[in-house]
């Protein structure tokens, strides 16, 4: 008997995406991002989302040509099963290094900002229990359980800046745009770290088996995490400085700290934690089943559960014995930005370059049929589309097209790195020139969040109705006529 098919929704993708990026500060150092440009730190995320947006592409391209399947079975239909479960098992070796870094990243967070006098092995035993829980069940759950607490999260992010404004001096963040060009460009490719993460997404594939709305989720994730730790470093140099927050290992619970409401309402950093925490679960894990999907890869379908309990054996013994103290941990996310370019760009660049065969072998026919399934989705008929209460669009963006959203949300990260290219070449200069390539970076970054909303939205309804609609009032112009 086959195992149903898993299955995710373009939001859920989407926020599971921003949730890896966004929870990805143990992959990179905050502190030598602050200590190594200063009060440029801010301007780290453009390369990393860029890099995410080119890999969200190659994503695209690869459920065009092998619809419903994963990253794993595509690279053993393209490689075969010797070459392809060679890369295969570095894949699973490579999730295997990031699981071990966030285990034993938030098993260095809690004892020491939180539980000084807790054992690291009693954390990790706690962190061994939720993987061996959520590893019975689907993915599913960890989507739904992403459901509820990602706009907690997110509702705590959107009040940040208000609660830290009588903490924020922004004469600390001047004079802007005033290094040299390759220390920027230091900390975008040190920033890499935590992008590498997202290859996580290529083992849930084939969970989406709409293209379009594949894309669409991974564009609003990346864009999503990448403008909201842009502003989080903001603030963390905004509120703490360049001195504080390069010396400090954790900004981001140090900028919590900063938040006074009263003189009697203290230790507010406890609520963010308890809201930050499980999203961060979530995060590890997705990537604890990208382990396990990449195990069951080489066995028969839907047996990935059955490697649960020895996984997670597995998982608890290596990170006891692996990555010792945070000066180790601060070493491993220097040589993730690396590694983050040694494995998926290779992979991914092989896997297209060898699903070109596949794309040709494919009869007009079929191809006709890929393209009409990347632009509707399932269980969507003309009828359901053509209620505007059904349609998210409203108003005059119903207008906009798909495409129409797609491409001005990739003029706005053009105009955004225009805006950052611009600063750094001739705000040494002119200052107010700076800061108005500042300005546009920021505006850049947020438009093209704006845009990637809505590219979701008319993601999922179908170009077949607008077309049949637009048919409908020519013929009704025609009988007018006549």
């Amino acid at each position: 008997m086959q195992a149903p098919r898993e299955q995710m929704g373009t939001r859920q993708l989407g926020w599971m995406t921003a949730a890896l990026l966004m929870t990805g500060s143990f992959g990179t150092s905050n502190k030598d991002l602050i200590d190594l440009a200063g009060v440029e730190a801010w301007f780290a995320f453009y390369g990393p989302t860029v890099y995410s947006l080119a890999i969200a592409f190659v994503f695209y391209r690869l459920s065009v040509v092998f619809p419903g399947k994963n990253l794993y079975q595509i690279i053993r239909i393209t490689m075969g099963n010797v070459p392809g479960g060679i890369l295969n098992l570095i894949l699973i070796l490579y999730f295997w290094l990031l699981l071990m870094r966030d285990m034993k990243g938030l098993t260095f967070f809690i004892n020491t900002m939180l539980l000084q006098r807790t054992p690291q092995e009693i954390v990790l035993f706690t962190l061994f229990l939720v993987l061996l829980y959520f590893g019975r069940s689907s993915f599913e759950v960890v989507l739904r359980v992403n459901d509820i607490v990602f706009p907690i999260l997110m509702f705590a992010f959107l009040f940040l800046p208000l609660l830290l404004s009588n903490e924020f001096a922004f004469r600390d963040m001047l004079p802007l745009m005033n290094d040299p060009v390759r220390e920027v460009a230091g900390i975008n490719f040190l920033a890499l770290g935590s992008y590498g993460d997202l290859l996580l997404v290529g083992a849930f594939l084939h969970m989406l088996t709409v293209p379009r709305q594949l894309h669409t989720g991974i564009r609003y994730g990346v864009l999503l995490g990448g403008f909201v730790t842009t502003v989080l470093m903001m603030l963390v140099i905004g509120v703490l400085g360049p001195a504080v927050g390069g010396r400090s290992f954790y900004p981001l619970y140090m900028l919590a700290q900063n938040i006074h409401l009263t003189d009697f309402l203290d230790r507010v950093e406890i609520f963010f934690y308890s809201v930050w925490f499980p999203v961060f679960m979530v995060k590890t894990l997705a990537t604890y089943f990208a382990v396990l999907n990449g195990i069951g890869s080489f066995f028969k379908p839907g047996s990935e559960r059955i490697f649960n309990r020895i996984t997670c054996w597995i998982v608890l013994v290596t990170a006891m014995a692996s990555i010792r103290n945070i000066s180790e941990q601060l070493e491993l996310a220097r040589t993730l930005p690396i590694l983050a370019l040694l494995v998926p760009v290779p992979t991914l660049l092989i896997v297209l370059a060898l699903s070109g065969k596949y794309r040709r072998k494919r009869t007009p026919d079929q191809s006709k049929a890929a393209e009409e399934k990347s632009v509707s989705s399932k269980g969507h008929t003309g009828k359901k589309t053509n209620q505007t209460s059904g349609n998210p669009v409203t108003g005059k963006l119903r207008k906009l097209s798909y495409e129409d959203t797609i491409r001005f949300g990739t003029w706005m990260i053009i105009v955004s790195g225009a805006g950052l290219c611009g600063g750094f070449l001739f705000g040494g200069w002119f200052p107010t020139l700076a800061n108005i390539c500042a300005g546009t970076f920021l505006f850049g970054m947020f438009a093209a969040l704006v845009s990637s909303h809505y590219e979701m939205a008319n993601a999922s309804v179908p170009e077949t109705s607008s077309h049949s609609a637009s048919n409908k009032q020519t013929a009704g112009k025609a009988e007018t006529a006549n």
